[in-house]
């Protein structure tokens, strides 16, 4: 293994429309010590044609489908560079960002992680807004990861980083990048942005994490293992308890509006573990002082009768 050497991981399935896309935005990179690992997890199209058709610097396995983590986490094991940027099927990286995240990267040592912003090429605004997020100057990492997930090839790792947490959590459906993103900065890693666009994003209609409710549910257990582990080893500040009980607050709300009320109330008995009166958390400073007032859930009920009405008396105008 060579410290220069960048393994850019793929997991693919059933995505011969974009396979070859990404392929190609890694080998084009203007870093010239590249290879490219793709898994392929059990496609059934023809994704491993347009795999094979790539020259020597594209090494490639498939396997039976055991889902995304388990191809990322057999790509790291297989790759040959102690850098790894791991980038989606249907996603791409722009011509220079591993020539300008690799110095960066090098530079943070095993202490940091080195990601850059990104976009989407559809124009989603929250992926946008997600992938764009600025990281201000003594922003805790984990506020930060918890506030709007990292996207999975932001980031450019270390290998030791990754085998230190155990790679990808394998029983995982949805919340991917947001468990492991989680569990690095918990372990204590910090977080070092280049405040550039890099990367671009391709939202498939059906993807995984298009599933909203599913991401709602995987949230609580994240959540409640990032807890366990903070407080294990004396890390769990009043900054970040704020933030976890926050984001669990939201996640309770979104689940109370899915009409999932059980795991709601059980996310907001754990939230108020952290502090007090977590359901404040939910709202921006406009609106704090009246939840407080009124009390939140009577607010969100009061807003939502607001929007109706507001619907109802200035109905779109059709173009």
């Amino acid at each position: 293994m060579t410290d220069s050497l960048v393994s850019v991981v793929i997991p693919c399935f059933n995505a011969e429309r974009w396979i070859g896309e990404a392929i190609e935005s890694a080998l084009t990179q203007t870093w010239s010590a590249v290879e490219v690992v793709v898994v392929d997890d059990g496609s059934s199209d023809n994704s491993i044609d347009v795999i094979d058709g790539f020259d020597a610097r594209v090494r490639w396995e498939t396997g039976p489908n055991k889902g995304a983590c388990a191809a990322r986490n057999r790509g790291l094991a297989i790759a040959r560079g102690n850098l790894i940027q791991f980038l989606d099927a249907d996603d791409l990286l722009l011509p220079d960002k591993l020539k300008r995240q690799v110095p960066h990267a090098m530079h943070c040592g095993l202490n940091k992680l080195s990601f850059t912003l990104g976009r989407t090429e559809n124009g989603d605004s929250f992926f946008d807004w997600q992938s764009s997020r600025i990281l201000h100057s003594g922003r805790d990492a984990l506020a930060f990861v918890l506030g709007g997930a990292l996207q999975i090839c932001a980031p450019l790792h270390h290998r030791k980083n990754l085998e230190a947490i155990g790679g990808f959590d394998e029983s995982l459906k949805c919340s991917q990048e947001f468990d492991l993103h989680l569990r690095l900065v918990s372990a204590g890693l910090g977080l070092a942005q280049i405040q550039e666009s890099h990367f671009v994003v391709r939202r498939q209609p059906g993807s995984i994490s298009s599933d909203g409710l599913g991401v709602l549910l995987q949230r609580a257990p994240i959540l409640r293992s990032v807890v366990a582990t903070l407080s294990d080893t004396n890390m769990l500040t009043a900054e970040r308890k704020a933030a976890l009980a926050q984001s669990m607050a939201t996640a309770a709300s979104k689940l109370r509006h899915a009409g999932i009320s059980d795991q709601a109330d059980e996310l907001l008995a754990d939230a108020s573990e952290l502090v007090a009166d977590p359901e404040l958390l939910m709202w921006t400073d406009k609106w704090r002082p009246l939840a407080r007032l009124v009390g939140s859930q009577r607010l969100a009920r009061m807003r939502a009768q607001l929007i109706r009405v507001r619907k109802n008396r200035w109905p779109r105008s059709k173009r």
